[in-house]
């Protein structure tokens, strides 16, 4: 799991035990700025849940008007 964080340059957000003692659940990411608000949740069976709100940017793209064809077929 290191190896593979450090080949993806990921880091592990969540700084907060889950379950017990311990952090089983995690938040990598390679953008830490996008992650704004992160927290422990209710918990689901014996886990805490991690909430989080993350910064999703949407690019709008650029509306082009195109023209179809209609035919008909006469037999």
């Amino acid at each position: 799991m290191l190896r593979i964080c450090n080949d993806f340059n990921l880091i592990q957000k969540v700084n907060f035990t889950t379950r017990e003692e311990n952090t089983l659940d995690l938040l990598l990411t390679s953008d830490p700025s996008k992650l704004i608000n992160i927290e422990p949740g209710p918990p689901i069976a014996d886990h805490d849940t991690v909430i989080a709100d993350i910064n999703f940017e949407i690019k709008n793209k650029a509306f082009i008007m195109r023209g179809a064809n209609h035919f008909s077929r006469q037999v």
